[in-house]
């Protein structure tokens, strides 16, 4: 099985095979991991329900945009149920998870409430799709 990183390497930018460094950094950057995030300066993790104040297309347009811009959210999810939206947060202190949810989320327009879970303890973080 090809990994992501394989397949550009065979198929190449504009299909001569070669990869150029732009397309390298770019696949290195999506598929880096950093092992233990506490070594190099994030030891929060956290878990943002986000629940919006309306349903319509431009309030989520908006809040998705929003998202997107902010580097702390590592995985975004639609959801059913009382939560519209979960985030995971990885930010370096429970001061900045605080500034992220008082600065950032709770004065958008687009959202009506928050609760936040702090992970004590990752089991696994293992992004790898389950093939037998």
């Amino acid at each position: 099985m090809l990994s992501v990183f394989e397949v550009h390497l065979t198929e190449g930018a504009d299909g001569s095979g070669i990869l150029s460094e732009e397309i390298l950094k770019e696949t290195m950057a999506q598929i880096m991991t950093v092992e233990d995030a506490a070594a190099v300066g994030f030891s929060v993790v956290a878990f943002v329900g986000v629940a919006l104040n309306a349903h319509s297309r431009q309030n989520a347009r908006r809040f998705r945009d929003l998202v997107r811009a902010l580097p702390e959210v590592q995985e975004a999810h639609v959801l059913t149920g009382d939560m519209d939206y979960m985030l995971k947060v990885v930010v370096a202190d429970l001061a900045a998870l605080s500034r992220f949810i008082n600065d950032e989320l709770l004065p958008h327009d687009a959202v009506r409430n928050v609760r936040s879970s702090i992970a004590m303890e990752t089991l696994k973080d293992d992004n790898r799709l389950p093939f037998a």
